[in-house]
């Protein structure tokens, strides 16, 4: 027979879940709200650095959003193990 879980556990992994889903959120939106369109007036040279800084910024945008998506779903998963 297993023990019932631990209420303040299952309280704390339920805030963590909930902060997590609202982390995601905004960090899933980030993109759009964050990364300029590729179009500028910059020309040359300073267009090119310009777009390879764009591009690292997305990179960096949709690593996080991946890390925040694994810890959320780590987090549901510890939620669900820890209620049964």
């Amino acid at each position: 027979m297993t023990p019932p879980p631990d209420p303040v556990l299952l309280e704390l992994l339920r805030h963590h879940v909930r902060e997590l889903a609202t982390i995601l959120a905004h960090v899933e939106a980030f993109p759009s709200e964050l990364i300029p369109p590729p179009e500028s007036q910059w020309r040359g040279v300073a267009r090119r650095a310009y777009a390879d800084a764009m591009q690292n910024l997305a990179s960096a945008v949709h690593r996080a959003e991946a890390s925040v998506r694994v810890a959320h779903e780590l987090a549901v998963l510890a939620e669900r193990a820890v209620e049964q």
